[in-house]
C-alpha cells in the first residue's frame, strides 16, 4: 500500500507492511481510581512501531478530581520524504528514528456550583532522527509517481539536517466564578515555555531543556454578562 500525504504533490510512497499487536485494558470507571491503558505494536521487515496511552483518573474528595494522560510512541526503520521536488528532479527519503513522550495533567476543584478551579499541565518531547538516504530521479513533466522502496538508491544527506527535537511545556490555571445566572467571570493564566532545539547530534529527547527556555506568561481576565 502508498501514502500519497508524505511527499506534499499527490506522489505516494510505498509502505512497509507489518504484523501488529492491539492491547487495551480497563478499570471500572465508577470508582475512585480509574485507569485505562492502550497499546499498540507493529513489526515490520524494516523495523517497527510501538505506543502505549492511558488515562488515571483520581477522586480524593468528592469536590477534587485528578487526572493523568501519559503517551509514549517509538517508530524506527519507516522511510520518509525529508526533500527535493519534481521541479528539481529528485526526491529524498531517509529512514526514521522517532521517539515521544508526552504527560498531561488535569485538575479540577469545587468550591461551590458557581465557583471553580481548573488546573491543566501538559510536557512533551519529540525527537526525530533521519538515516540510510535514497533517492528517485522523477521526471517533472510525467505522472505524479508511485515511489516504491526497491527503486530508491543510496544518496548524501541532504544540505538541510532533517533531525528535529522540540520540547514544550503548557499550563493555566482557570478561576470561574458565575456571580450570577449566566454572567461568568473568568480569571486565567497561562505559561508557554517551547525553547529553540538545534540538534548537534542524533536527535535525543531533552527534557532538561526547559530548564533554560524562554518562557512566556499571561493573565486574562474574562467577563461574560447577560443583559436581562
Amino acid at each position: 500500500r502508498g501514502e500519497d500525504r508524505q511527499v506534499g504533490d499527490g506522489t505516494a510512497l510505498e509502505r512497509l507492511g507489518g504484523t501488529g499487536l492491539i492491547v487495551s485494558v480497563t478499570t471500572d470507571p465508577r470508582r475512585q481510581l480509574a485507569a485505562t491503558a492502550y497499546s499498540e505494536t507493529v513489526v515490520t521487515s524494516q523495523g517497527g512501531s510501538f505506543a502505549l496511552d492511558g488515562e488515571l483518573t483520581y477522586l480524593p474528595a468528592p469536590r477534587l478530581e485528578l487526572q493523568l494522560v501519559p503517551e509514549i510512541t517509538f517508530r524506527s526503520g519507516d522511510a520518509r520524504f525529508v526533500a527535493g521536488s519534481r521541479e528539481a528532479g529528485e526526491y529524498t527519503f531517509g529512514d526514521l528514528r522517532a521517539k515521544s513522550v508526552s504527560a498531561t495533567l488535569r485538575a479540577s476543584y469545587t468550591f461551590t456550583n458557581r465557583l471553580t478551579l481548573q488546573l491543566y499541565g501538559q510536557l512533551i518531547a519529540i525527537a526525530e532522527h533521519y538515516s540510510n538516504f535514497r533517492s528517485l530521479a522523477v521526471d517533472p513533466a510525467a505522472p505524479r509517481p508511485v515511489v516504491r522502496l526497491d527503486q530508491l538508491t543510496p544518496t548524501a544527506p541532504p544540505a538541510s539536517d532533517p533531525d528535529n527535537e522540540e520540547t514544550n511545556l503548557n499550563v493555566s490555571a482557570v478561576l470561574r466564578w458565575e456571580f450570577r445566572p449566566g454572567s461568568t467571570l473568568f480569571l486565567v493564566y497561562s505559561r508557554l515555555q517551547s525553547p529553540t532545539l538545534t540538534p548537534e547530534r542524533d536527535a535525543q529527547l531533552d527534557l532538561g531543556a526547559l530548564r533554560n527556555g524562554p518562557a512566556s506568561d499571561a493573565i486574562r481576565l474574562k467577563l461574560s454578562y447577560y443583559w436581562n
